[in-house]
């Protein structure tokens, strides 16, 4: 890490004013005797050592070590939360906090070649001498808006001095962890918000929630006994095909499969063996010494669900839009701000007021290529 000395205290209080970002602090720091020492013990986590051993340097010094190591621990302890999520739906990056209207995987509506109105989403021929037909836009989006989540903490002189047992030295590792599971529980809540035995998910924009059992709706959705088993699978892989986009055509007409097998954690083991090429599927019990036709489908099991025997099917988002997380200018990690806990100059504070701050948004972009599979089995 290279240090550079600012020229006085004056430029320092100034610098430091209000809240500054982590990862520039350490730029404007000012090197001491013990700082490669103190910078190893932080890098450790070892904050009561760096605190006994920065008694020889100046009184600002501790504060803008730690500052710096927070960020640091925030951002790895996010990183260590598994999100599984990522496997089967995609990410992207929005640039403000406005609302977006996002545009349908399918968004041109061509006719069906001859002058008619059917949606056939082939390019019609041109014969020779004639003009080109227009094809059509369709009006069909979903939407999106950033949000910024965020919380305070301070961490002062006195605290760790008292902090005999170094509990301490977790604080800035639960707040990463907590940030990443406060989008893991977003990311459920996608799935099954407002569940019950008709509907699932948030409201998407033409007023039915994101899953629905009625055909009318969006039709994606199955409410019955139906215990997540390979005999099941099939059934809603079949029932998936048939699933209409909002241009009015089957996922089987566009060549859409499903990829996924999203379940709860408890379901985990289940879904491996049903997708395990040693759990051979055939049409009857008798198992066969054929290819489990099922093996293409990739079980993601994720956190925060609110039922444990609820699961889902969706498709490659590469292929057609499924659930989405957007970040603001792609940051998809946790931002750390730190501030002097007075309104004095920086170098007479004894501690330090943190702030960390994610912006994100996750919602469906389309409500075609996925299907609940609400198991009512008492």
């Amino acid at each position: 890490m290279t240090i550079e000395q600012m020229g006085n205290d004056a430029a320092r209080s100034q610098y430091f004013s209000g809240f500054r970002r982590v990862a520039s602090l350490m730029e404007s720091y000012t090197p001491t005797e013990h700082l490669a020492e103190i910078e190893g013990m932080l890098a450790r986590g070892s904050l009561n050592e760096a605190l006994y051993l920065s008694e020889a340097m100046h009184s600002d010094d501790l504060p803008i070590l730690l500052a710096a190591t927070t960020d640091v621990h925030v951002r790895d302890a996010f990183r260590a939360v598994k999100q599984p999520w990522l496997e089967c739906f995609r990410t992207t990056s929005l640039k403000n906090f406005r609302r977006q209207n996002i545009v349908g995987k399918y968004a041109v509506d061509i006719d069906d070649g001859a002058g008619g109105t059917t949606i056939s989403r082939r390019i019609p021929e041109v014969p020779e001498g004639h003009g080109y037909d227009e094809a059509r836009i369709s009006e069909f989006y979903e939407v999106a808006q950033l949000a910024t989540y965020g919380t305070l903490f301070s961490l002062t002189r006195q605290m760790l001095k008292n902090d005999d047992t170094n509990s301490l030295e977790r604080v800035p590792q639960d707040f990463g962890q907590v940030m990443a599971m406060t989008l893991n529980y977003h990311v459920a809540q996608c799935l099954d918000a407002n569940a019950s035995t008709t509907v699932s998910g948030p409201l998407c924009v033409d007023g039915y929630n994101l899953f629905t059992t009625n055909a009318a709706h969006h039709g994606n959705m199955t409410s019955a006994a139906l215990p997540l088993s390979a005999a099941a699978v099939k059934a809603e892989m079949v029932k998936f095909g048939a699933q209409t986009t909002p241009q009015g055509m089957t996922l089987n007409d566009i060549g859409v499969e499903p990829k996924y097998l999203v379940i709860p954690f408890a379901l985990k083991l289940t879904a491996r063996e049903i997708v395990s090429n040693a759990a051979l599927i055939t049409g009857s019990t008798t198992a066969q010494t054929s290819e489990n036709i099922l093996a293409g489908l990739v079980p993601v099991a994720i956190p925060n669900l609110g039922s444990n025997v609820d699961w889902y099917l969706a498709a490659d988002p590469a292929e057609y839009n499924t659930i989405a997380v957007a970040y603001l200018d792609g940051r998809a990690e946790p931002e750390t701000f730190t501030q002097a806990l007075d309104s004095a100059a920086f170098a007479d504070a004894d501690g330090q007021l943190y702030k960390i701050r994610h912006d994100w948004d996750v919602y469906p972009e389309d409500y075609c290529a996925m299907r609940k599979i609400d198991d009512t089995t008492s």
